[in-house]
């Protein structure tokens, strides 16, 4: 049993992209004659500028006429935030230079828990967070801001991907 994975990494996706989005359909012509994929792991930067309307056109106009013709379900991908993909002009000061605090100088114990129990908001990651929730993903078993899990079964193969937010140190405007 050969299980084929498809990775994209850095698309850098943006709708006036026309080089991109011409590359994809010559990508789709080759995979879908000749290969046969199982899983598609997209590791981060999907976007160049993220917001929800950016990551709807990605969806709509890359990932669902990609997998459509390639023949690959959304529950077959798994996806990584990158740092191209956290809005930083939503950045909440207080809760950034909060979880500095815990992680750098152990003086606030509660941050961390806060944020994977979802009472303290990072609005930063929103947008992602809004798009992998419209994916309604069944492989889906765990999210929050600082990891995601997904699991499914190829051919009674079990796959696994835990995704591990780095980029919530990310500094910048």
């Amino acid at each position: 049993m050969n299980i084929k994975i498809l990775h994209f990494s850095d698309l850098h996706f943006k709708m006036d992209d026309s080089k991109l989005l011409s590359i994809k359909d010559k990508m789709i012509k080759d995979i879908a004659n000749t290969h046969n994929i199982n899983l598609i792991i997209f590791s981060g930067d999907l976007l160049h500028v993220p917001s929800d309307i950016e990551f709807q056109n990605s969806l709509e106009h890359f990932i669902n006429p990609f997998l459509e013709n390639i023949q690959v379900s959304i529950d077959n991908c798994f996806f990584t935030i990158g740092n191209h993909d956290v809005a930083l002009n939503k950045r909440n000061k207080l809760s950034f230079e909060g979880l500095k605090k815990y992680i750098i100088e152990r003086k606030d114990k509660k941050i961390l828990s806060n944020i994977i129990n979802g009472e303290t908001q990072l609005n930063e990651f929103e947008d992602y967070k809004n798009f992998i929730n419209n994916l309604k993903q069944k492989s889906l078993i765990k999210d929050n801001i600082l990891y995601t899990i997904n699991k499914i079964y190829i051919e009674n193969i079990e796959i696994a991907c835990i995704s591990i937010n780095s980029s919530l140190f990310m500094e910048g405007s």
